[in-house]
């Protein structure tokens, strides 16, 4: 059985014409820009959109992880429960697939994104396991 698949008329445009022109807040920075802090802007961000009355799960992120054994990677959203000075915290069950490309000595990507505040946050590094709860 072939699932039913919605189809929307692009008209006019294409799709290389559907870029936002996301200049209008003035906002410009660079990696180096962010200061030796970034943690403490990433802070002030998240407040910022979390209480943006059109931002919908300020805690969503994108999640970039790679199959150790083939290399391929794995992007999926998921929802952040918590950041400090040790890194982020997000929940997984630990039989799925992103566990298992998260295991000893793995990194990841996570990617924040807030169009209303034309902002995003790329963040990189080793993902060790927290503690099971």
């Amino acid at each position: 059985r072939t699932p039913a698949v919605a189809c929307r008329a692009l008209s006019d445009k294409t799709v290389a014409d559907m870029r936002l022109d996301h200049g209008g807040s003035g906002l410009t920075l660079s990696e180096t820009a962010a200061g030796r802090d970034p943690l403490s802007l990433f802070a002030t961000w998240f407040e910022a959109a979390a209480a943006h009355p059109d931002v919908v799960e300020a805690n969503a992120m994108a999640l970039a992880t790679v199959d150790a054994a083939t290399l391929r990677p794995s992007c999926r959203v998921v929802l952040m429960k918590g950041f400090d000075e040790h890194g982020f915290v997000w929940y997984t069950n630990y039989t799925s697939r992103k566990a298992s490309e998260l295991g000893p000595g793995a990194h990841a990507a996570l990617t924040f994104w807030w169009p209303q505040l034309e902002r995003s946050v790329r963040v990189e590094g080793a993902a060790p396991r927290g503690a099971q709860t």
